[in-house]
């Protein structure tokens, strides 16, 4: 993070090169500055805007969109916490931290009860806008090897997840590919309907913090058909407890769709060999192939009978 050395020069509302104040240049926008702990979306602010700041005493906290992720790290770590609290650890007042507060609420993130606030879930899983930018490389090295190998014709189902959202990215891109996709995830579905793809989204239960839909009734509707290939998302791949995920209902929901499917390719980053979570999802010769972008072989001795792609 680049730190600009200014001054603010009250009289004419401008900010300038002379000073021993701080503006730290925010990494994601070029455009977009902090001075003590204000957000100014443009470095030559207008007269207006700085009588606006200097009337609120230089208190207002950082406005980012990094902001409600962070909020929701905390509450990982420890849960639940006060909205004043809140408000405290991430420099923003009662109202701005309240109007975050409410959005994460109305997007089934949080619960919020006399004045504390605690995660939705409480378990060992990373909620899934927490994850969106995780190793976003090596999944989209995994998303372009995987469409690149895709027929015109087949019948594919896609996991939950962000691989397979980054999987979801690379097929609209391609726009002379004739396939039917299938898939749980409601995310993946959104982005795969503004191409010309036949896309079927399974109905079911929405597990919020996943945007997945899962439950008895989408496993009866996934029973009624047959895949081509099932692009399998895991959370860990290790040869003593095989492929696992973190929730149950989400396993269950994966397997109805390995059992559906005439091949299925496991799609995990490198980071995920060798650990483990919380429920087991198939056997790990239930799967056909594994693709990872691993540099080499896993440093592990895995009982495999399937293809290993590494990528």
């Amino acid at each position: 993070m680049q730190r600009h050395q200014v001054q603010l020069n009250a009289k004419g509302g401008k900010l300038d090169a002379d000073g021993l104040k701080s503006i730290h240049k925010c990494s994601q926008n070029d455009s977009a500055i902090i001075f003590r702990n204000i957000y100014l979306p443009d470095f030559d602010c207008s007269r207006k805007k700085m009588k606006f700041i200097r009337k609120r005493g230089w208190s207002m906290g950082v406005k980012n969109y990094n902001r409600k992720r962070d909020i929701l790290n905390m509450l990982h770590e420890t849960s639940p916490l006060s909205v004043a609290e809140l408000a405290k650890l991430t420099g923003v007042s009662l109202p701005t931290i309240r109007r975050d507060i409410g959005e994460l609420e109305a997007q089934g993130m949080v619960i919020r009860d006399n004045g504390m606030v605690m995660l939705r879930e409480i378990s060992a899983e990373t909620i899934h806008i927490q994850r969106e930018g995780h190793n976003l490389d090596l999944k989209r090295q995994i998303a372009k090897y995987v469409v690149s190998r895709i027929k015109d014709g087949e019948i594919i189902a896609m996991d939950i997840g962000t691989t397979c959202v980054e999987i979801a990215k690379e097929l609209i891109t391609r726009p002379n590919l004739s396939v039917t996709v299938f898939t749980s995830s409601v995310q993946a579905a959104s982005i795969l309907c503004r191409s010309s793809l036949n896309v079927y989204l399974i109905g079911g239960f929405v597990r919020n913090s996943e945007m997945a839909n899962v439950g008895s009734i989408a496993i009866e509707t996934i029973l009624k058909f047959k895949f081509d290939r099932f692009y399998l998302n895991l959370a860990g791949l290790n040869n003593e407890d095989g492929p696992t995920d973190y929730n149950l209902e989400e396993t269950e929901v994966k397997r109805a769709f390995i059992s559906r499917s005439r091949e299925v390719a496991a799609v995990l980053d490198k980071t995920k060999l060798g650990k483990s979570a919380l429920v087991k999802v198939c056997e790990l010769n239930d799967i056909h192939e594994i693709i990872t972008n691993a540099d080499e072989a896993p440093p592990f001795k895995l009982d495999f009978t399937g293809k290993l792609t590494l990528i």
